[in-house]
C-alpha cells in the first residue's frame, strides 16, 4: 500500500529538516523582535529549540502572549 502527502510534508523526507529550519527561521526572529519573554544579560532565551520543545516564558501570560505571536501568519 503506497500513502502520498497531499499537503505538507512527509516526516522523515529529505527536505523535511530543511523546510522545517526555514519556517523556525521566522518563529525565531518574531521571538526575539517581540522582546517578551526571558532575558539572560540580555540575551533573549525565549525560544529555546530542542526536539519538539520550543518556547520558554516567565510567566502563563507572557507564554500566552508568544503563542499568540507565533500563531499569526
Amino acid at each position: 500500500m503506497s500513502r502520498f502527502v497531499s499537503c505538507g510534508v512527509r516526516q522523515g523526507g529529505i527536505l523535511s529538516p530543511h523546510l522545517f529550519a526555514i519556517y523556525l527561521d521566522n518563529v525565531v526572529k518574531k521571538v526575539s523582535d517581540s522582546k517578551n519573554g526571558c532575558y539572560i544579560k540580555g540575551i533573549c532565551m525565549s525560544i529555546l529549540l530542542y526536539a519538539d520543545d520550543i518556547l520558554v516564558a516567565p510567566s502563563v501570560t507572557a507564554l500566552q502572549g508568544l503563542l499568540l505571536l507565533c500563531q499569526q501568519d
